[in-house]
């Protein structure tokens, strides 16, 4: 009873195949925004989804309405190391520059201070490690997502200047250790993104 009224909160309709019913269990907590265990009821399905994934398992599937995703509510496996940006911002393209629009210019429209020039990396997807020669140690670059281009300016590099566009927001992203991802669709829109 509690799994028909928690579907229909979510505006889908559970299938009478009851093959199907783990994978709607597990597709309903993973859709939880407290977190895919934060409901009592979930702890045994996402401990077996997690048993099965290490053991090279396929996920399981959840049978909506016409036996198919027809209505845009399912789960994908991914692998990316990064969030997507938060909500009214968007990934900063690989190799713009971006600072945040306080940044202060020198009356030619050169940055004074490059503190908070950030570079940016897409969806941070084909992103490789960056070896840092001080420490000898590796890491991933955060992802740079922004709102709202207010101006430009340009920065000096080794062989001249470079152009960096001033936002209004910049939030930056650290990766995650764990790049597999879950990501659950609720009407053909990202809801959740889940690490396992």
């Amino acid at each position: 009873m509690r799994t028909l009224i928690l579907f229909a909160c979510l505006g889908v309709a559970a299938s009478p195949a009851f093959a199907s019913r783990w994978g709607c269990e597990v597709l309903l907590c993973l859709s939880n925004p407290a977190g895919p265990t934060a409901v009592a009821e979930c702890v045994p399905p996402i401990k077996k989804l997690w048993r099965a994934l290490r053991k090279g398992k396929p996920f399981p599937t959840c049978d909506l309405q016409d036996g198919n995703d027809a209505d845009g509510t399912y789960a994908r496996r991914g692998w990316t190391h990064y969030d997507t940006c938060p909500t009214g911002t968007t990934e900063l393209a690989e190799g713009r520059l971006a600072a945040p629009a306080s940044t202060q210019t020198s009356r030619f429209g050169v940055l004074v201070n490059t503190r908070g020039v950030v570079r940016g990396i897409g969806s941070g997807d084909n992103v490789r490690l960056v070896t840092d020669s001080r420490s000898g140690g590796s890491s991933l670059p955060q992802k740079v997502c922004v709102h709202q281009a207010r101006s430009s300016a340009k920065t000096r590099n080794g062989t001249g200047y470079q152009p960096v566009a001033l936002y209004d927001r910049l939030v930056t992203l650290n990766a995650h250790t764990s790049p597999r991802v879950i990501d659950v669709y609720i009407d053909r829109q990202l809801v959740q993104r889940v690490r396992w």
